[in-house]
């Protein structure tokens, strides 16, 4: 028996690009987007494996950084992830697991 939080189970799809939304700030159709428990990629940027590592650091805690897999425009995007990204990635994550299976965190010296 395994226990699956829903949080991890992650639906992934391809959309044609003129359903994707616009970007808030660029007022362009965007890339990639990911709410709860889904990742939609357009179909324009389908083959980008940088837009799917991207939403799926959003999915697991990471906000955007410049000059990174978390960039938020395309020219920047970059396969690089710093501890930065890894640091928020565990503070969303790791308090969310030890709730879940009552774990203990403690502070190792």
């Amino acid at each position: 028996h395994l226990n699956l939080s829903a949080q991890y189970v992650t639906h992934i799809e391809v959309l044609p690009a003129d359903k994707m939304p616009k970007s808030k700030w660029t007022h362009h159709k965007i890339a990639g987007y990911a709410p709860a428990n889904f990742i939609y990629i357009s179909d324009l940027h389908a083959d980008n494996v940088l837009i799917g590592m991207h939403q799926l650091g959003q999915r697991l805690g990471a906000k955007h950084i410049p000059y990174n897999i978390m960039d938020t425009s395309l020219e920047g995007l970059q396969p690089i992830i710093n501890k930065k990204i890894v640091a928020e990635i565990l503070k969303v994550q790791i308090p969310t697991l030890a709730e879940r299976s009552q774990w203990k965190v403690v502070k190792i010296k």
